[in-house]
């Protein structure tokens, strides 16, 4: 009897397939928001507005879901700065790395690196109408005496 369920499971699980979320390494950056900016020259790029990665309500979603979640240091609270990203969708929709653009301290003052990787819903970007993974770009004017601390 073991010896036919252990048969039966290894038949069942040949037959099964994993979903593919790898597209690989490379990552592209979208055309839209990265032209003419020198940080982004050497990454193939993604171009038309449609094919650039979504978040499920847009921008302006993603912008007011960050305002809501954001904590800032006791420091930033004391500053108005921009609060400048990115962050790579991956071909499967998840998030991959999180980089703050600028300013050090700026990376230190706010938990947006958590924010952006729980963030769910996204659609990734597309190439030659295939998924890929694509940095996602954006900045947010921050006053810090409209947040609560860390």
């Amino acid at each position: 009897m073991k010896l036919l369920f252990l048969a039966s499971v290894i038949a069942l699980c040949s037959f099964h397939k994993l979903p593919a979320t790898n597209c690989g390494e490379r990552i592209f950056a979208w055309e839209q928001q990265t032209a003419n900016d020198e940080r982004f020259v050497d990454f193939p790029k993604v171009s038309g507005k449609k094919n650039g990665p979504k978040y499920v309500g847009g921008d302006k979603a993603l912008d007011r879901l960050i305002r809501e979640k954001l904590i800032l240091s006791e420091e930033a609270q004391g500053h108005i700065f921009n609060l400048n990203y990115y962050f790579v969708v991956n071909c499967d929709g998840s998030i991959g790395d999180v980089v703050i653009l600028g300013d050090e301290i700026v990376a230190e003052w706010t938990n947006i690196r958590n924010i952006i990787v729980h963030t769910m819903g996204w659609k990734p970007a597309l190439f030659d109408k295939k998924p890929v993974n694509c940095i996602y770009f954006r900045t947010l004017m921050i006053n810090g005496k409209d947040y609560k601390s860390k």
